[in-house]
């Protein structure tokens, strides 16, 4: 104990106007009441350690600050024993012992019977908490809930003794939604709207936009490169809109204009360049221009390579080779550099030569003072083996490939070899069956050394690696929590990975069973029937996977057909595995006697990587091909893994990429019997006695039953069952 308000839970905060933000207030005594771990955060000043207080001011609780406490004060007391433990300001938590010692801790509070636990901070459940989250799934109470509604604003400002016309009143709400700190500022500003948007403005400048990358220096200095400024140009250099720039210089025949500004998205790699879409303008350039420019040339070889185009990306490889060897100094450095890019990233090279390449990086570049050019290692996937190339012939020899040039890929690779080996290690692994905590251990090493100065990219990865982790334990929408935070981050520090994000929310859609949601994705997903494009292939094959759930079995045939074209002539195993998977399911439906020997190859193929997680992915939709199938398996304890998993991931999944409608609704048979109890007019309590469980037990089942059928009452239930025939 370090105060008397931890001994008695005394209200120590200012006795300023204070209203409790009801969305929250709910979240947290149905925390409380199913001894969940309530886990609250938002930004300064939304009032999270407030609302503790506030809906604890009645009950005896302990409260203590990370910044002042050491876990080792908070005892930990008999097994049985009731008791509220509050742990606030946890983002002042840095040190990787302390963030171990405090996850211990909590890991024994939130085993106890009778504990409650409440922890709060100003972002979402970080790294070090995740596996916890895992193990207890945690009640989240997010700044969004925090926020009062416009009732709850009109309360505050007329307690806070402030008096607005109906229309300033509207225009304070559409600015501030009923966030704490606008509502603050209003009311220190006797309800001036603009100077409360002004000081709103100052608030966020000190309390979070100083928590951005430096996203606008480096946009300045490449904007450096025209003469001419336009919020067109910024767009397009951003990589955010549209090339209107591009078309404003072609329309008025600005020549040396158009090849600065490709020249400057040529210096990005495809993963920040707007190379696909912005082909038409490159394969346009006059060729005398792009040959007097090593940068172009490089470009235009990895251009014609992500269009499959293997012949013209080697022509000009050689171009700049032979630029090299005819220029000397600052153009011949350059040219040199490119190489040594392009032999590393052309994705038709595929990765044989890579490790060779990287052992050499110091005697290839000899005396360099420049960087190599940025080489993105995923390409904006969410994945490193299939990323910028495929590294399915690493992942055979994973540790030994780390221990010897896991630090030399490290140093070459710059920014985005930060967090690379642990992160890859964690890849390999999960695809080949790793235990679980193991994959969250390395991908969470993998994330901290990236944030630690490296690419949000490879945080991408990470968020996958633990949503995978999520998905494979049973728990698709805490899976959806992960993408959700990364995504959130996203739209401000990586926006082009977003377009996968989306795709990989889609796949978790897939295992909820929510095709309404999934069909919503397909709108804005990519179309091959044009032209095929190779930087699209994740979105691809989740396209595959929602045309199967859809019942367009011919849709997916022709899809996945095209993206065993790009597998095998870019050799990207992993792919030509997957979509092969795909294809035999897609084949199966389609009542065609091909799919035997096209799961054949697949098994044969990934059995050779021992990628148990390739089929485990697709739960009992592969399992039933699986056993359907008199396949050749090598090995035994191969196969024996494989159709275990499968099996353990159907009871997660049981109606995975099954076709169906929205309206469809699975109960566990649980959920069913309190339901029917229910209908027979029987209460919380009689119920939790005959089925002989807890009274909190049967409450859990009701919310999760009320959230399945969209309703919130018990009458509603009970009818909303009964119209579905659940009982």
């Amino acid at each position: 104990m370090q105060d008397e308000s931890r001994k008695r839970g005394k209200n120590t905060a200012d006795n300023d106007v204070y209203i409790r933000p009801k969305a929250a207030e709910r979240k947290l005594k149905a925390a409380l009441e199913l001894g969940m771990v309530a886990y609250l955060y938002g930004v300064t000043g939304t009032g999270k350690t407030r609302l503790a207080r506030e809906v604890l001011a009645r009950k005896q609780y302990e409260y203590y600050s990370a910044r002042e406490t050491q876990p080792e004060e908070v005892g930990v007391k008999p097994d049985g024993q009731e008791r509220i433990v509050v742990v606030d300001d946890l983002y002042t938590v840095t040190l990787q012992e302390i963030k171990e010692c405090w996850a211990a801790l909590f890991r024994k509070l939130a085993g106890q019977e009778g504990v409650r636990l409440v922890l709060v901070s100003r972002a979402p459940v970080p790294g070090w908490l995740l596996p916890l989250q895992v193990e207890y799934r945690f009640a989240e109470i997010g700044e969004k809930d925090l926020c009062l509604t416009r009732r709850g604003q009109d309360a505050y400002l007329e307690l806070s003794g402030i008096r607005l016309e109906p229309e300033a009143a509207d225009r304070a709400w559409e600015l501030g939604k009923g966030h704490p700190v606008s509502l603050k500022l209003l009311a220190l500003e006797n309800g001036d709207v603009d100077l409360a948007v002004k000081n709103m403005w100052l608030w966020l400048e000190n309390h979070i936009f100083d928590q951005w990358e430096k996203e606008l220096s480096e946009f300045l200095m490449e904007t450096s490169i025209v003469e001419n400024y336009t919020k067109e140009l910024a767009a397009m250099i951003t990589g955010r809109d549209d090339v209107d720039a591009l078309e404003m210089y072609g329309e008025y025949g600005d020549a040396e204009d158009i090849r600065r500004v490709l020249s400057a998205n040529a210096r990005r790699n495809p993963a920040a360049g707007s190379y696909f879409e912005l082909r038409g303008y490159y394969l346009s350039l006059p060729e005398e221009m792009i040959l007097g420019d090593p940068v172009l040339m490089c470009y235009m070889s990895m251009l014609h390579s992500i269009l499959m185009d293997t012949e013209e990306s080697e022509r000009w490889y050689r171009e700049l080779e032979e630029y090299a060897k005819k220029h000397s100094g600052g153009e011949r450095r350059e040219a040199r550099r490119r190489l040594f890019y392009l032999d590393i990233a052309l994705p038709h090279r595929g990765s044989a030569d890579i490790a060779s390449l990287i052992k050499n990086a110091g005697s290839l570049l000899p005396g360099q003072r420049t960087a190599l050019p940025e080489f993105s290692v995923t390409t904006n996937l969410p994945s490193l083996m299939n990323g910028g190339k495929d590294f399915c012939e690493w992942s055979r020899h994973d540790r030994e490939l780390a221990a010897s040039i896991g630090k030399a890929a490290s140093i070459v690779l710059g920014k985005y070899g930060k967090g690379l080996v642990p992160l890859a290690l964690a890849e390999s692994g999960l695809e080949k069956g790793m235990d679980s905590f193991e994959v969250m251990r390395l991908a969470e090493k993998g994330r901290i050394a990236a944030e630690g100065g490296g690419k949000t990219e490879l945080c991408f990865v990470a968020a996958a690696l633990l949503a995978w982790v999520a998905v494979l334990n049973g728990n698709a929408e805490f899976a959806e929590d992960i993408m959700t935070a990364y995504r959130e981050r996203a739209e401000k520090e990586a926006p082009r990975t977003l377009p996968n994000a989306d795709a990989f929310l889609c796949r978790i859609y897939l295992y909820r069973r929510q095709p309404a949601r999934a069909a919503e994705w397909m709108e804005k997903a990519p179309d091959e029937n044009g032209t095929f494009c190779t930087l699209e292939r994740f979105r691809y094959l989740t396209k595959a996977r929602v045309c199967l759930m859809a019942g367009k079995t011919g849709e997916a045939l022709a899809l996945l057909e095209q993206l065993l074209y790009y597998a095998e002539k870019m050799k990207r195993t992993y792919i030509h595995m997957e979509a092969s998977l795909l294809l035999a399911i897609a084949l199966y439906r389609a009542g065609r006697e091909e799919w035997r020997e096209t799961l054949q190859g697949c098994v044969t193929q990934a059995e050779s990587y021992h990628f148990v997680r390739l089929f485990s992915r697709e739960c009992g939709t592969a399992l039933d091909l699986l056993e359907t199938a008199d396949l050749t398996w090598q090995d035994g304890d191969f196969r024996t893994e494989v159709l275990d998993e499968c099996r353990r991931m159907e009871k997660f999944y049981p109606r995975y990429m099954e076709q169906g409608t929205d309206a469809e609704v699975r109960l566990p048979e649980q959920a069913l019997k309190v339901l029917r109890m229910q209908a027979e007019g029987l209460s919380t309590r009689a119920i939790a006695e005959r089925m002989g469980v807890k009274e909190n037990t049967v409450k859990y089942h009701n919310k999760e039953t009320y959230r399945k059928l969209g309703v919130n009452t018990r009458t509603a239930a009970v009818n909303e069952a009964r119209k579905r025939k659940l009982i």
